[in-house]
């Protein structure tokens, strides 16, 4: 990463992260994070992100409108609402 990154927590007092939002990063950072998932989780030939990590968090699952692992797949079911799918 080139920048500082920040994370949101819910509360001073508590310091709970939000998991499900909340990373504070520049547009260059995140870049570098989706072309390390490009490169299957490998950054100058080491590997940071296991590959198996990557394969099942980008592999969009039916049973959950195509989101897992905090990321959002892009699966034809991901696009969709609950009724388009007729669920």
């Amino acid at each position: 990463m080139e920048n500082r990154a920040t994370w949101d927590i819910d509360d001073k007092r508590h310091r709970s992260n939000r998991a499900h939002v909340g990373v504070n990063a520049t547009a260059i950072d995140l870049a570098k994070i989706g072309r390390l998932y490009l490169n299957q989780g490998s950054r100058n030939g080491k590997q940071i992100v296991s590959a198996d990590w990557v394969a099942k968090s980008t592999t969009p699952d039916t049973n959950c409108l195509g989101y897992q692992y905090h990321w959002w797949s892009h699966g034809d079911r991901a696009a969709k609402t609950p009724a388009e799918q007729g669920l």
